[in-house]
């Protein structure tokens, strides 16, 4: 009986060893997700305020203090929502 339980134990143990890193991923994952779309977002709300595509990732590179965009489907996304809802650009 002993050794049934210390074996239930240790798949216990593993099993929230496994369950914590794969929470971690998961939690990594989607952080970096909300990143993408916080820029997306960002970029759209400049836009709506008067300002071109790249005069928005310009703002956003320097608040940054990086390159933006991080993907070239997010700079598509962004010059389409400015093609559509943006000024010809300032």
């Amino acid at each position: 009986m002993r050794g049934k339980i210390g074996l239930l134990r240790s798949n216990a143990r593993l099993a929230r060893k496994r369950w914590g890193a794969l929470r971690t991923e998961s939690i990594a994952y989607l952080a970096e997700l909300t990143k993408r779309h916080s820029l997306s977002i960002r970029a759209g709300h400049l836009i709506r305020n008067g300002l071109s595509a790249d005069s928005a990732f310009r703002v956003i590179e320097e608040a940054r203090g990086r390159q933006v965009p991080d993907t070239p489907e997010q700079r598509q996304w962004v010059e389409r929502y400015s093609s559509r809802f943006g000024s010809a650009g300032k």
